[in-house]
């Protein structure tokens, strides 16, 4: 139940998230260590956009690697994530898999821009 809530954790800030995203270069890397917590990504691929995160404490691993493909449908933009995202449980070993369902990006035009995540999301 707690990856469960880890892995939807990311769309609690969807309602906010109307900003161009991060856009690294190809190579670029990012690296956060914390409190027993190191994480690191990349951008493997610029075209296509994909990322590649490691993430590691003492009790769990967390890794991803993820490619969004875009498309306009007129109205909207649709961003559709391709990949999967673990958790490793160190002291069970149990490994817990997901994939991203897709998202709409609605106004990005004229009007208030809102976003709608569609499709199985399933742990």
């Amino acid at each position: 139940a707690l990856v469960s809530c880890f892995a939807l954790s990311c769309y609690s800030s969807i309602i906010n998230r109307t900003l161009k995203p991060f856009n690294p270069l190809l190579g670029e890397t990012y690296e956060l260590e914390i409190e027993g917590m190191r994480y690191i990504s990349e951008q493997v691929s610029h075209h296509p956009p994909i990322s590649s995160g490691h993430c590691e404490t003492d009790t769990w691993i967390f890794y991803a690697s993820v490619e969004v493909k875009t498309s306009f449908k007129g109205t909207y933009l649709q961003a559709k994530p391709y990949g999967a995202l673990h958790v490793i449980l160190k002291n069970t070993g149990d490994h817990f898999v997901w994939t991203k369902p897709y998202v709409n990006i609605h106004n990005i035009i004229v009007g208030t821009i809102y976003i709608d995540a569609f499709g199985t999301f399933e742990v």
